[in-house]
Formats: structure tokens, sequence, C-alpha cells
């Protein structure tokens, strides 16, 4: 899978608008129809960069996006084991504020003894 951020040449952190210039100007530097000689080349391109656009555009896909690419960091970092960098409490809420940063709100996250989810404790958000 690759970068849609590297695809566009922009910064994770960069605005909507900043996302559009770049997106109109590679898609009309690789329009299949301005590039004659390198067609199928410059439609592949082409094709690559509109599904980029696609996700970082729309603010909720690109907040999916990148929760996503955190998950797969730790999963990188944790050298085979996913979830190992979670496995304490304070991985946990690492995770969490990392997931905040990117504009996912969970609340606030409290243990409590209810017998709710057969007999286990569970999460109240």
């Amino acid at each position: 899978m690759k970068d849609h951020y590297q695809v566009l040449g922009v910064t994770r952190d960069s605005s909507r608008n900043e996302i559009k210039k770049a997106y109109r100007s590679l898609a009309m530097r690789f329009h299949p129809d301005r590039n004659p000689t390198n067609q199928q080349e410059a439609e592949e391109k082409f094709k690559e960069i509109h599904a980029a656009y696609e996700v970082l555009g729309d603010e909720s896909a690109r907040r999916q996006y990148d929760y996503l690419f955190v998950l797969s960091q730790m999963a990188r970092d944790a050298k085979g084991d996913a979830f190992s960098s979670i496995s304490d409490e304070e991985g946990l809420r690492q995770l969490l504020r990392q997931l905040a940063d990117l504009g996912l709100d969970f609340g606030t996250v409290h243990m409590h003894g209810c017998r709710r989810g057969f007999g286990r404790r569970c999460w109240r958000w």
C-alpha cells in the first residue's frame, strides 16, 4: 500500500487547500491526454493520484487513513507483535493520545465493575 501523502507530495499536517493544490498540479501534469507518448504510464500515475486525493480530500476518510497509519506504525515498531506497545496502561494512554491527535474523540475511559459483556469487566466511554 502506497502512502497517499507521498503520492501527492504533501506532509501529514498539510491543510485541505494544500492537498487540493497538490492534487490539481499533479493531475494536470500526469493526465493521459497531456502525455501522448507515455499514455499508459501517465494513466496509471493519474489513477494513483486520484485515489490518494479521494482519501485525503475527504476529512473523515483522511482521519480513518491516519488512524490506520498509526496502527501500522505500531505494528512495524513492535517487530511482530502489533499490540506489545499497548500491553500496559501507559502504552494504551499513548495510543489513545495519538488517535486523539488525529481527531478521534474517545472521551474519558473508565474501568468499572459492571457485569455487561458476559461477566467480564467492560470499558465505559
